[in-house]
Parts: structure tokens; C-alpha cells; sequence
């Protein structure tokens, strides 16, 4: 009887300390300046909504085409721009960056 009383506190305490790890979800940022991208290119989420800001004091253009080559969103960051929210894009979307400025792509999803 001793024994099982003690198996089932063993148990009992192993199952109440099981979910110890705090699970803290942050916002995914990624840097990028001048060129032609892809989805894969940039790990960039699938449907999932991003937010871009210009973290440089030139002018920086973004243009993004879906798979079939049609402008779907551009806008015109202008130095050290705030935060525009872009369309979640799907994975054959294809972005292109002008302009000498560093854009900062944040995920606004907590848990994407």
C-alpha cells in the first residue's frame, strides 16, 4: 500500500511540473535592401501578416507580384518610414526592393 501511495505522488508531482517552460512568442523581423526576392528566399510565412518600415534615411520603393506576375502591392517608404501592414502573401509571391534603403519586415502574428 506504501508503495503505490508513493508511485502515485511521484507521478502525481513529475505530471504538475510537466509544463515548466514558459512559452514567449516575439515578433520575427528580417532586414533587406536592394534586389528581386522570392517567398523562399526570405523564409518569409506563407498567409501570414507582415508589417515593413524603411530603417534608413533614403527613399526605398517595394513593389510585390504574385505568381502570375501581377502587382498585387507597392508602396513608397520614404526614410525612416513607420510601419505599413502589408496583405499576408501566399509562397509563389515575388517581391522587388529599390532604392539604397534597408527594409525591416516584422511578422504581426504572434503565433504564425
Amino acid at each position: 500500500m506504501k508503495k503505490t501511495i508513493f508511485i502515485c505522488f511521484i507521478l502525481l508531482f513529475m505530471s504538475l511540473n510537466l509544463n515548466s517552460i514558459p512559452a514567449v512568442a516575439q515578433p520575427v523581423s528580417k532586414i533587406f535592401s536592394r534586389s528581386i526576392y522570392r517567398m523562399k528566399d526570405l523564409n518569409l510565412i506563407p498567409n501570414v501578416e507582415y508589417t515593413v518600415k524603411n530603417s534608413s534615411p533614403s527613399e526605398t520603393f517595394l513593389i510585390i507580384f504574385d505568381g502570375n506576375k501581377i502587382i498585387q502591392q507597392s508602396i513608397r517608404l520614404e526614410g525612416n518610414s513607420i510601419n505599413y501592414v502589408l496583405r499576408p502573401m501566399k509562397e509563389d509571391f515575388n517581391f522587388v526592393i529599390l532604392g539604397t534603403g534597408q527594409l525591416i519586415f516584422t511578422s504581426t502574428n504572434v503565433n504564425p
